[in-house]
């Protein structure tokens, strides 16, 4: 991009002066010089003086000396590439003060000079890649702080000193891939505060600092992939919360920890596959609104939880293949409801549940090939009725149930090749409905053919049906008998189909060590339920010696463990120090100013009830402590024998070891009953008293450990401390808020607990000062039906609140008071109805709203009154059927507004005049017919409209969209348009991306695209366009992609695409074409892709010259150009046909006249077929 921006100067006319142009050089008006060729082996000279571009590349220059440039001053692009370059003099620069772009990629450069890039202060992009370079310096970059982008890779760096970008502030993007890097220093990219793309894949990385990223706040990528990691630190991914696309494919990953992935609210790409990754862990994935692709392909998971992804609301793609996935909880996929792909192949599914796939109305790819699937719920696909593509070849099935595919009218893509089929009349539904959709199965290759009975093997399900089901509908064979009905019980001594080995059409199991099942493995004995063994709890007695063994082999490990921890115990001198919690008003008085106390988690309440709501659990000090305990005052003997009675203002106990650490890492000792307690305070004892005696240790410490799976201890390890800021609480036993948090926590997360309600103040301030300091609190996935107005009361500081997938009706209008500092809003996915007006009387500094995927119907006209400051507002997925004029008149500063997927019919004129700030808006999804004069008047800065999947007929007046000159992409797909106005786009002169596909489109106006030069990607794809003429593309001159997919065009004039000199990818592919005229592309030197099948290609001599085209590509684009006619040819590939076949009928002054095609002798149409 930096070329590109400096390349622009050198289209400013201007001649060539000072010297004229050096040999084996090629010099323009335009002040460029390109030199290449092998006969150059030094730096030609004498260069231009007003030189402001300079190429030379593919020549055999080894040096670069202090005079290589002369008095070329006025250079602002070198590029130096795929030379013999093997050294840099010190002074090689110095003349190029004014530089912006430096390439010395693909040389041999082994070392750089220390100071050899000072000179170049203004110096934007450096391109090193493709070396041979072992090291660099921090005096490689000094002075370059205007570099914005640095290329590393691709060389043989084995480390990278700390320090050595400390002096590129400006730096946006680093790339160090492909080199041999074994780790990384701590801080190495701290200093880079605007980075936004870092690159480290391809390396040796076998482990990253906890705060390896810390500091960039502006990093939208990260490429990790293909290193050595075997494990992740917590946080990791703490500092760059701006992240977008995060990848991790590749490495040696078998677990992922709690929370790593929470920070990232912005991420839109996750991938993980080819790792060793086990199980996703709840609350793997938290709140990642964004979120659009998941894959985890290539790994070893077993099984997918319910609700493990429900957080992943955006979903578009997600990708599950080559696991070892046995089994899918019903609601796996609960929550995906914008999924389009979901590719579960390579796995080991048996079964599926009928509701597995509820809820996934979007769903358009579904794969499920090479599974063990011997059967398929009848309601299977009832919640996907816009499946395209749908793979089950290589699977066990043997029938399916009838109507099984009724409801899926969009199914195009179906295969069911590679099973068992059993061809009996249980299967007739199932022929029938391929019958009728036999184009969604393709080619013959792939229709699926009998496996039973015997006489039936290899036969089609597509032939006639009294030639596909034997007995009952024709004579069996000679020398085959009857077969017995499926019905009928099979007999003693006959196997049942559970017994029976797998066959030749079950998928070949894993056979990498590990494997739990082994091919053809038969045992050698079967357990007989009515045989006498003499064993005991009705089992054999290998069995019942089996589980003897068993729990003995247990009891003596847990034995030796307690053992081992009063030894070791003994021997380390452990400390015991009883805690006495007062009431609250005498807490002043025995703790010291300077230490602090903290309740220990599961101890009594002041009030003596032994009752409270679930705290979080840190359980070493490397995670958080709730508190550092001081030293308390001695304990009478009076309290002392308060410990063996019930937990009134009770004791508890921390067993600590002597440590010089400043950091106490202490282990919390709770006793769940009078009795735990009472041994608590004796085993505290005895460890002090008696440190060469642990036998007796031993014995008490069960009765310590005993309660330790209370209840309120599986409540308190629901919650998890991460860097002493966040606290993360999750699971189903997660019912209420925790009583304390760390001092030092801002974010609080809870997903997929059990909350249904919070009373009032929940989270008010506790006596540590916990809670009051929150500044993100999310509740995601959780069952919460009302939010009173006091809950959040006591939360001053909290910039941020989520609640997504909730059951909530609605939001009293006092929910949100206290909230002043409140930024960030959303309650998505969570059932509401309606809104109140004032709601967000009490949040004025809210910046982002997002209320979508509810059930809001309709909104109050001064519902958005207190907020002006409003930047981002997401209303989409309600069942809003209209709005107010006035709805967002307040709101001035709003840069984004998403009315998406609503019951929209009509929009107000006026409706958006106000939003004079607004860059995004999203009206995609509704049901609007027309759009009124002047509804975008005022929007001058709106650079993305999406208007796809409504009901538009018409764009009028012409002048709809005359005041957006700044938009960018425009999206007017899936409407109703036949016609459009000639002058639609003369007032948006710098789009970059338009779609008017599937429409109606049957003809393009003259001059329609013609104020677009900006334009690069134009969709007409899926119209009925029957003709384009030569000037309808007239003006695109940076059109890159077209696409005319799926039209009526039967002809195409020579010219075109006459003037469409930057175009890549064209699609021509599912129209009415015959022929193309010759030297169609010669215009199109950039074109590097084109899509031309799903025509009738008339395989003759107006179709030579395009064969011959294609056939001079290094990768040929027509293999899949396959002729219609003539009979000869009908079926073989355009490619296959040899010259003398591409024949016309004789015409007098024909060039191509050689009278009519013969037909094909037998054995060259032979030949021809295997070609």
């Amino acid at each position: 991009m930096a070329l590109r921006r400096v390349l622009l100067l050198s289209f400013l006319p201007s001649v060539l002066v000072g010297g004229g142009c050096p040999r084996g050089c090629a010099c323009s008006r335009t002040a460029q010089v390109e030199c290449s060729g092998a006969e150059i082996t030094e730096m030609p000279a004498p260069l231009p003086g007003n030189a402001m571009s300079l190429q030379v590349v593919n020549t055999r220059l080894a040096v670069l000396g202090p005079l290589a440039f002369g008095n070329a001053s006025q250079l602002l692009a070198l590029r130096m590439e795929k030379n013999l370059l093997e050294r840099l003099a010190p002074r090689a620069f110095r003349p190029l003060a004014a530089l912006r772009y430096l390439s010395l990629a693909s040389n041999r450069l082994q070392e750089l000079p220390p100071d050899v890039f000072r000179p170049l202060v203004r110096l934007e992009a450096l391109l090193l890649s493709g070396n041979q370079l072992r090291r660099i310096q921090p005096a490689h970059f000094a002075g370059l702080s205007a570099l914005k982008e640095l290329q590393l890779h691709g060389n043989r760096l084995q480390a990278v000193p700390p320090g050595a970008f400390d002096q590129l502030p400006n730096l946006a993007r680093l790339n160090l891939a492909r080199n041999q890097l074994v780790r990384l220093p701590p801080r190495l990219f701290t200093p880079l505060a605007r980075l936004q793309v870092l690159r480290l894949y391809e390396n040796q990385l076998s482990e990253l600092a906890p705060r390896a990223f810390g500091g960039l706040g502006e990093l939208q990528e990260l490429a990790l992939y293909q290193n050595r990691l075997r494990q992740l630190p917590a946080g990791l991914f703490a500092g760059p919360r701006r992240l977008q696309k995060l990848l991790l494919s590749g490495n040696l990953l078998e677990a992922l920890p709690e929370g790593l992935l929470l920070g990232l609210p912005e991420l839109s790409r996750l991938s993980l596959f080819g790792n060793a990754l086990r199980e996703l862990r709840p609350g793997t994935f938290g709140p990642m609104p964004q979120l659009r692709e998941l894959r985890l392909a290539d790994n070893q998971l077993a099984s997918l939880p319910g609700r493990a992804l429900a957080n992943l609301t955006a979903l578009q793609v997600l990708i599950l293949s080559k696991n070892r996935l046995g089994s899918l909880a019903p609601t796996a996929f609960a929550g995906l409801r914008g999924l389009e792909e979901l590719a579960l192949h390579s796995n080991r599914l048996a079964t599926l549940d009928g509701e597995l796939l509820r809820g996934l109305a979007s769903l358009r790819n579904l794969s499920l090939h090479s599974n063990r699937l011997a059967a398929l719920p009848a309601r299977l696909f009832q919640g996907t009725p816009g499946l395209c593509a749908l793979q089950l070849q290589n699977n066990s099935l043997e029938e399916l149930p009838a109507g099984l595919f009724d409801g899926l009218p969009e199914l195009r893509d179906l295969q069911l090749q590679d099973n068992p089929w059993r061809c009996d009349p249980a299967l007739r539904s199932l022929q029938r409905w391929l019958r009728e959709n036999r184009a969604s199965l393709g080619g013959e290759s792939r229709h699926p053919r009998c496996a039973a009975p015997p006489w039936q093997l290899g036969r089609s399900l597509l032939e006639p049906e009294a030639s596909t089901f034997g007995p009952g509908t024709s004579a069996l064979p000679e020398g085959w008998e009857t077969v017995r009905s499926r019905t009928e019980a099979p007999s003693e001594s006959e196997p049942t189909p559970e017994t029976l080995s797998a066959g030749r059409w079950q998928p070949p199991l894993d056979s990498e060590p590990g494997s739990a099942e082994i091919a053809n493995e038969v045992p050698e004995e079967l357990p007989e339920a009515g045989r006498g063994g003499g064993g005991i709890w009705g089992l054999t007695r290998t069995q019942t010696g089996v589980v003897v063994t068993c729990l003995v082999v247990g009891s003596a490990l847990i034995l030796g463990m307690v053992l081992a921890v009063g030894v070791y115990g003994s021997r380390r001198g452990w400390r015991c120090r009883r805690i006495w919690h007062p009431p609250e008003e005498d807490q002043r008085r025995l703790v010291p100013q300077e230490r602090r106390t903290e309740r220990i988690p599961g101890a009594a309440t002041a009030n003596g009830t032994g009752t409270g709501r679930s705290d979080a659990l840190c359980l070493s000090g490397e995670q958080c402590r709730l508190g550092q305990i001081g030293q308390l005052p001695p304990v009478s003997p009076e309290r002392q024998r308060q410990a063996g009675r019930a937990f009134s203002g009770g004791p508890a106990w921390q067993l600590r070891r002597r440590s010089s650490h400043p950091v106490d890492r202490g282990f919390w000792w709770r006793p769940g009953s009078r009795v735990g307690g009472f041994l608590g305070l004796l085993v505290a004892r005895k460890a002090e008293t008696m440190p060469g005696r642990p036998g007796l240790l031993l014995l008490l410490a069960f009765s310590v450990l005993a309660p330790s799976g209370s209840a309120a201890s599986a409540r308190l390890s629901s919650c998890r401390c991460f860097g002493g800021a966040t606290v993360f609480c999750s699971g189903r036993n997660v019912s209420d808020v925790p009583e304390e948090l760390p001092p030092e926590a801002t974010r609080l997360l809870f997903v997929g607990a059990s909350l249904s309600s919070l009373p009032c103040r929940a989270f008010a301030p506790r006596s540590n000062g916990s809670s009051g300091g929150l500044r993100q609190l999310a509740f995601l996935d959780c069952p919460l039906r009302t939010l009173p107005g006091c809950a959040l009361a006591g939360l001053p500081r909290l910039r941020e609140l989520d609640v997504a997938l909730a059951q909530l009706d609605g939001l009293p209008r006092g929910a949100l008071l206290g909230l002043g500092r409140l930024s960030k809003l959303a309650v998505r996915y969570s059932r509401l109805e309606a809104l109140e007006e004032g709601l967000f009387d009490g949040t004025p500094a809210l910046q982002a709203l997002q209320l979508q995927g509810n059930r809001l119907t309709t909104l109050p006209p001064r519902l958005f009154q207190p907020l002006p400051g409003l930047r981002a507002l997401s209303l989409a997925q309600n069942r809003l059927a209209e709005l107010p004029a006035e709805t967002f008149q307040p709101l001035l500063r709003l840069r984004e507004l998403r009315l998406s997927d609503n019951l929209l019919t009509r929009l107000p004129p006026r409706l958006f005049r106000p939003l004079a700030a607004l860059r995004e808006l999203f009206l995609d999804g509704n049901r609007l017919a027309e759009l009124p004069r002047g509804l975008f008047a005022g929007l001058g800065r709106l650079r993305r409209l999406h208007l796809q999947h409504n009901a538009l007929g018409r764009l009028e007046p012409p002048g709809l969209l005359a005041g957006l000159p700044s938009l960018a992409f425009l999206l007017l797909q899936d409407n109703q348009l036949a016609r459009l106005p000639a002058g639609l786009f003369r007032g948006t002169p710098r789009l970059v991306e338009l779609s008017l596909a599937r429409n109606r489109l049957r003809e393009l106006p003259a001059g329609l695209f013609g104020n677009l030069s900006e334009l690069s990607v134009l969709s007409l794809a899926h119209n009925r366009l029957g003709r384009v003429a030569a000037g309808t593309f007239r003006g695109l001159a940076g059109l890159g992609r077209l696409q005319l997919c799926h039209n009526s065009l039967a002809v195409l004039p020579r010219a075109a695409f006459a003037n469409l000199s930057s175009l890549e990818a064209l699609g021509l592919a599912h129209n009415r074409l015959e022929s193309l005229p010759e030297g169609l592309f010669d215009a199109n030197e950039a074109l590097v892709s084109v899509l031309l099948e799903g025509n009738p290609w008339r395989c003759d001599c107006r179709l030579a010259p395009l064969a011959a085209w294609l056939s001079s590509l290094d990768h040929p684009l027509g293999a899949r150009v396959l002729c219609r006619a003539p009979a000869p040819l009908e079926g073989r590939s355009l490619l296959a046909a040899r010259e003398e076949q591409l024949l016309c009928p004789c015409q007098p002054g024909s060039a191509h006249c050689r009278g009519d095609a013969p037909a094909p002798t037998e054995e060259t149409g032979a030949l021809d077929r295997d070609a």
